[in-house]
């Protein structure tokens, strides 16, 4: 096998020793001639480019993905880089989407003569504030009575009538049925879809005046963030790749320091681009 195999290359020889080592020489002596040895189908090795450990397959635009400044960057040069590169993006989508908001540009909007308490508990943090804001009211006019012992609980008092309180007063009362945590009246999806749902007038009024940000432009800046997110991974997964290919384990602070930018992302331009409140 080993004598067909450097016939192959116009090497005669019968014995092993002897044919490596005319092959040894001739690559030496020639190697204008020798410069690429064909292995398997479509893959060369460059023997004569600094490279001798290098196999390229697939021709130019595979060797390009192979061998190229980020691909051959050592492990502590590329955590620098990619550190500069993550702070680069983060703080461009953070931009992008501040950018968006054009409603901090405009005068604010003129005070009206009487304030709803509802209105603005659902401007500060939505239903579970208007929760927390009518729980109030009820405990005020005596519908319910609370105390503190572990956790605060709520519980429904009797001898009150109902006909002065409004709908919206009216459906979280009717959610205390027995006592219960304020946490699991915030938790409970049926209360909070209710809720959001009689504060449609609060929530008009304020997209009107341009208070809160509509759901299809959170949605449209939400996008931003998760692309800043695709390249950080993709960058990331291709170098991690390029590393597992070569032997080199060594991929664990990659990883962490992948995540923590990711982390970082979502906390500057992510919550930026899901603020409920306009920068009006």
């Amino acid at each position: 096998m080993l004598a067909r195999g450097v016939s192959a290359f116009g090497i005669q020889a019968t014995h092993p020793g002897e044919a490596t080592g005319e092959a040894t020489t001739l690559a030496q002596t020639r190697p204008a001639e020798y410069t690429e040895f064909q292995i398997g189908v479509g893959c060369r090795t460059g023997l004569n480019e600094g490279r001798p450990d290098s196999v390229s397959c697939g021709g130019p635009v595979m060797d390009w993905l192979i061998h190229n400044v980020i691909a051959d960057m050592y492990g502590p040069s590329f955590l620098l880089v990619y550190s500069v590169i993550a702070l680069v993006i983060i703080t461009v989508a953070y931009w992008m989407v501040r950018a968006r908001d054009e409603t901090g540009l405009r005068e604010p909007p003129p005070v009206p003569s009487i304030l709803n308490p509802y209105e603005i508990a659902y401007l500060r943090g939505g239903e579970n504030e208007v929760i927390r804001t009518v729980l109030y009211v009820l405990y005020q006019l005596g519908f319910i009575q609370g105390w503190l012992k572990a956790r605060p609980l709520v519980e429904r008092a009797d001898g009150h009538d109902t006909k002065d309180l409004t709908e919206l007063e009216e459906r979280v009362l009717r959610s205390i049925h027995q006592p219960v945590e304020v946490s699991d009246l915030f938790q409970s999806a049926p209360l909070g879809s209710d809720v959001e749902e009689l504060c449609g007038h609060f929530r008009h009024n304020l997209e009107s005046d341009h208070l809160l940000r509509p759901d299809h432009v959170r949605h449209a800046a939400l996008r931003i963030p998760l692309l800043a997110a695709s390249i950080l991974i993709a960058l990331s997964l291709y170098k991690i790749l390029i590393a597992v290919n070569r032997g080199l384990p060594n991929i664990g602070f990659l990883i962490i320091l992948t995540f923590l930018s990711l982390i970082l992302l979502w906390k500057v331009v992510g919550r930026a681009a899901t603020a409920r409140i306009s920068d009006r």
